[in-house]
């Protein structure tokens, strides 16, 4: 996908990012997806990226990183998705045993 990118008359719009990222995570692991969402355009940087990359980091198992990413999202005024949240509060659940509240 990105060698789309790079060609000049193809513009990526958001989603298409989003989908970049979602998938780049999914098949080639959170820290390629890490690396992807640092190189997306600042104004493509929104809530919807975000949230993808917590998703995607939460359906590898990983807890502490989406965790700092909602910290991030909070800290810059973004909304955090109400399925973000349970996915969240299921995964810190199945993994301490604890109930949390990430807000």
């Amino acid at each position: 996908m990105e060698w789309v990118i790079r060609e000049w008359p193809y513009r990526p719009k958001e989603l298409d990012y989003s989908y970049l990222l979602e998938f780049t995570t999914k098949f080639h692991g959170i820290s390629q997806g890490k690396e992807l969402f640092t190189r997306v355009p600042s104004e493509f940087q929104n809530e919807l990226l975000y949230n993808n990359l917590v998703i995607a980091c939460l359906d590898k198992g990983a807890i502490r990183l989406p965790l700092e990413y909602m910290k991030k999202m909070r800290e810059l005024g973004r909304p955090i998705s109400h399925l973000v949240e349970c996915l969240c509060i299921n995964g810190y659940c199945l993994c301490s045993g604890k109930v949390v509240c990430c807000r």
